[in-house]
């Protein structure tokens, strides 16, 4: 059964934000906290994403963030999984573990989130938890493409520089 706790707070911060009004991102940031203090998992992800990032109204707590897309991930959300995996990759507020951003970068790109072939990419021409692999660098650069990802097309000039 699905966990509606949390809806009708979470549907109000949601509500706040498309109103397109500076003024709003703290109330719903009242909102959102209050719906993941019960349980909503994507309540739990906006007060992640806004404690991770910031806004003028809201100050970052990187250290907030990351338990927060946390309790995302063990719910499997995603989205999440692509966040902590650039957390993990970058090292943003803990020890960098490029192991455990790169699988959480494979899972997500797998599960819909093709923002993730971008940094998979990045991860294959590294040599992150993979040998130095231009051809998988190249697939993942072309969906990087497709969704007109920032520094993609730039990226595809410098892997057709490598042989095959």
């Amino acid at each position: 059964m699905l966990n509606m706790n949390g809806e009708k707070e979470f549907r109000k911060g949601v509500e706040l934000l498309n109103s397109f009004s500076n003024t709003n991102v703290r109330d719903a940031m009242g909102f959102f906290i209050k719906a993941a203090d019960e349980g909503h998992i994507e309540a739990a992800y906006y007060v992640g994403y806004f404690n991770l990032f910031g806004e003028p109204q809201i100050q970052k707590n990187v250290k907030q963030a990351i338990a927060c897309f946390q309790k995302c991930l063990d719910a499997g959300l995603s989205r999440a999984k692509y966040i902590m995996a650039l957390i993990y990759l970058y090292g943003i507020g803990m020890e960098k573990d490029e192991d455990k951003a790169y699988k959480l970068l494979e899972e997500s790109y797998k599960e819909g989130i093709y923002d993730a072939s971008a940094l998979l990419t990045y991860c294959c021409l590294k040599g992150i938890r993979t040998d130095e692999d231009i051809l998988k660098a190249r697939e993942y650069n072309a969906i990087a493409r497709q969704m007109r990802l920032p520094g993609a097309e730039a990226l595809y000039l410098s892997l057709c520089a490598f042989p095959i």
